[in-house]
């Protein structure tokens, strides 16, 4: 029984670190876009546009959370400096246009200016 626990846990562990992903550097929010099928993107300091989450994978009420978030970061950032970082999956490029790979988590983070 002990091995079986041991090999699962192996298992699991090789498998969690076969699916590292891409931390992208903290950022500005800069502008915010809606497109036609709901799907949020935002706009970082470089003017790079980044899928903040499909539409028919979140619920509406989640949808609103985010763009209320996203445009504090985004209006409050000059007077508060909240700045955005997002984790995407492996093999995703932070410094070019991509409006169809949804961010596995975004952080919003108030604390890298009080330095």
């Amino acid at each position: 029984m002990l091995k079986k626990v041991i090999l699962a846990t192996v298992l699991l562990g090789t498998s969690l670190v076969a699916q590292a992903d891409v931390l992208c550097p903290p950022d500005s929010v800069t502008g915010i876009m809606v497109k036609a099928n709901g799907d949020i993107i935002y706009y970082d300091w470089n003017n790079i546009r980044h899928l903040a989450f499909k539409a028919r994978e979140m619920s509406p009420h989640l949808a609103s959370v985010m763009m209320i978030a996203l445009n504090e970061a985004m209006v409050m950032r000059p007077k508060n400096d909240i700045f955005i970082q997002s984790s995407y999956p492996d093999g995703y490029d932070c410094k070019t246009d991509d409006l169809i790979t949804a961010p596995l988590r975004i952080f919003f983070d108030q604390t890298r200016a009080k330095g």
